[in-house]
């Protein structure tokens, strides 16, 4: 158990390292920042979509088990 701790709290942390250096590279491109005040929007749009997802075959699910 500890060992995958130990593991996952590596991957995490270089994960963020490269997310921090990442960010330090795209700087230098003058395309980046004008993308850069659309990246809340457009990192939300997958956990919508997830969520609407689940809401819908939830309903599915559960009008299938009521009929």
């Amino acid at each position: 158990m500890c060992a995958f701790s130990v593991g996952l709290a590596v991957v995490l942390v270089t994960i963020g390292l490269i997310i921090i250096y990442a960010h330090q590279w795209l700087k230098r491109f003058s395309w980046v920042q004008p993308l850069q005040q659309y990246t809340p929007i457009i990192s939300a749009m997958p956990t919508a979509g997830y969520a609407y997802a689940v809401i819908i075959v939830g309903s599915v699910l559960m009008a299938c088990a009521v009929i």
